[in-house]
């Protein structure tokens, strides 16, 4: 329930994904949105190279997120 009040109130904010390239979800999301298929397309769709690599499972699981539809609201409500 407390995961679901967080991103509920954290909604507008943007959260930084990659650290290096100073990435956040929104623009990640977008790059998804507009084609990217794998954690290193999401990176070159937003103008940067991969750096220390620590990125890249939270980004594969947003892609999967994204392709499977699910989303930590509908996780944690389950």
């Amino acid at each position: 329930m407390w995961l679901t009040i967080i991103r509920i109130c954290m909604k507008d904010t943007a959260m930084i994904v990659c650290l290096c390239n100073r990435l956040n979800d929104k623009s990640v999301r977008q790059a998804i949105q507009t084609g990217a298929q794998k954690a290193e397309d999401v990176h070159a769709s937003c103008g940067v190279e991969v750096s220390c690599g620590g990125c890249l499972n939270h980004i594969e699981g947003m892609l999967r997120e994204i392709e499977t539809g699910d989303t930590l609201r509908e996780t944690v409500a389950a």
